[in-house]
């Protein structure tokens, strides 16, 4: 308690040091600096009496020899304690003892002073001066777009905030060089843009800026550069010679895949991503059959899209078209409006398209990639199957499902009617009802396909496709006995010309 309570007792008495902040274990310390600074042998003085040190420390405090104290070496002097005490004492401290000497129990603090308006603006946002200087490029995220008011006389603006919290202001003239009819074409909450400051208001806490392409533009960063630094002694805005400027590397076009199509919506729910429909279908690429993801749909914030996996890397993309948005003003865009309405069906929200649209959808998906006779392939692959079938069984007519490579979200269904070995190829659909055949409608699979063989060619195509081998119309004129046997075998030769 004594070592750690000694400098905060000040003692009245005949030792002056005891009225100052100096600890009881620095005594010795303080004398030699003292006996070095009036030139004294501090031999002497450390075996003197109390009032020969008293006087001593007297006239060392006294302001008439504060410039003998102030040119002493510490520096030398604490690296000699330094190599014979281990470290134990420190250059700060030496200073510090050498300013109680001066004043006792003094305030070593600056003057307080009431902070300006800079101050407490660097304080609450931790910027500096160098930061937001006026022609610094800054990043920033769109919060607000508030529209022109004409009873007002103002044009409108958008409001950003900086990484630091720091709101800015960008009028509306300072979006865009070209004219801005609404700030909703030019911008959107949540976009990440950037601006080029102009000039700061402490007082409100705002930060002015432009991001129009001619305020961004390289000729304008020189021009801010010669006004800024150019007056400098030491700062040279030309190249010295001997630096050879970098050769400018072709810019490459950005394609449409790397340029954002879509504005970032917030919609909360599990399946919905802030993604492009080539992002989303290398999301799928690893994820199952049947897997969707919610995204923003290129036509705008309207509507919504869902990107579902059908195949090994095949998608099939659904558009979804928005009701009346809740609220007003131009966050609501933003917003999911109701209802929902996808294939002419309306739905209350995204749960109930998941349950009512996608997972029957999905259903039906599966039930065509599990059927006995489903191949997986190209076109090609599986016209190549049918025909090795065709040559191996010749008096059959082979068909088989697969997967349309060549028109994405249809299946295809592939059939040799003849012993020419000729393949032809229809189309069918998959509905979250079932399956949609030559304008049919069909609840599974193997009904599509039995109506399938019972009408091979349609009807309009009668006239050009070639139908299986004819079979008698009427049964010869037998008793009735024999006229069901003749069915029950015209039967079986059918099914077994399918199989």
């Amino acid at each position: 308690v004594y070592k750690n309570a000694a400098t905060s007792l000040r003692v009245l008495d005949e030792d002056v040091l005891d009225a100052t902040r100096i600890h009881p274990e620095r005594y010795g310390y303080c004398l030699e600096i003292i006996a070095n600074a009036l030139d004294y042998d501090y031999e002497q003085l450390k075996t003197a009496s109390a009032s020969v040190k008293r006087k001593t420390l007297e006239r060392a405090m006294d302001p008439e020899n504060w410039e003998k104290l102030a040119v002493l070496d510490l520096k030398a002097y604490a690296e000699y304690l330094r190599g014979t005490n281990g470290g134990e004492w420190l250059l700060s401290a030496l200073r510090e003892l050498r300013m109680e000497l001066r004043e006792p129990y003094g305030e070593i603090r600056a003057e307080w002073q009431p902070l300006g308006t800079w101050e407490e603006f660097s304080l609450l946002t931790g910027e500096t001066r160098e930061s937001l200087s006026p022609g610094k490029i800054v990043h920033c995220v769109v919060k607000r777009l508030v529209p022109p008011r004409r009873e007002e006389g103002t044009e409108g603006h958008v409001l950003v905030q900086l990484e630091s919290g720091v709101m800015g202001h960008i009028a509306k003239s300072d979006l865009s060089d070209n004219p801005v009819d609404r700030l909703e074409h030019k911008v959107a909450v949540g976009q990440n843009i950037a601006a080029r400051i102009i000039n700061c208001n402490y007082e409100e806490g705002t930060v002015y800026l432009k991001c129009k392409g001619s305020a961004l533009s390289a000729e304008e960063s020189k021009r801010i550069e010669y006004q800024t630094w150019g007056h400098k002694q030491y700062y040279l805005c030309e190249p010295l010679d001997g630096e050879v400027a970098k050769p400018a590397k072709p810019k490459k076009r950005r394609d449409a895949a790397s340029k954002q199509t879509f504005i970032s919506r917030n919609i909360d729910h599990p399946l919905f991503q802030n993604v492009s429909a080539q992002q989303a279908q290398a999301f799928l690429e690893q994820k199952d059959v049947g897997d969707i993801v919610l995204r923003p749909s290129s036509k705008g914030v309207t509507n919504l899209s869902i990107t579902m996996k059908i195949f090994d890397s095949m998608v099939q993309h659904f558009d979804i078209k928005e009701g009346k948005k809740p609220g007003v003003g131009h966050t609501a865009n933003l917003a999911l409006g109701t209802p929902l309405t996808l294939d002419g069906t309306d739905y209350d929200d995204l749960d109930e398209v998941y349950a009512r649209f996608v997972e029957p959808l999905v259903s039906s998906l599966k039930k065509v990639i599990k059927h006995r006779k489903f191949l997986r392939g190209t076109r090609r692959e599986v016209d190549q199957r049918l025909k090795a079938e065709l040559a191996r069984y010749p008096n059959t007519r082979p068909y088989a499902l697969s997967v349309s490579h060549e028109h994405s979200g249809f299946f295809c269904l592939s059939s040799i009617l003849s012993r020419s070995g000729n393949v032809r190829h229809e189309y069918l659909s998959v509905k979250p009802s079932g399956f949609r055949f030559r304008q049919r409608e069909f609840g599974d699979v193997d009904r599509l396909l039995n109506f399938f063989k019972q009408r091979p060619v349609p009807d309009r195509e009668q006239t050009r496709e070639q139908a299986p081998p004819p079979l008698p119309s009427q049964p010869p004129p037998q008793q009735y006995q024999q006229q069901q046997q003749w069915q029950q075998q015209q039967q079986w030769q059918q099914q077994q010309q399918w199989q």
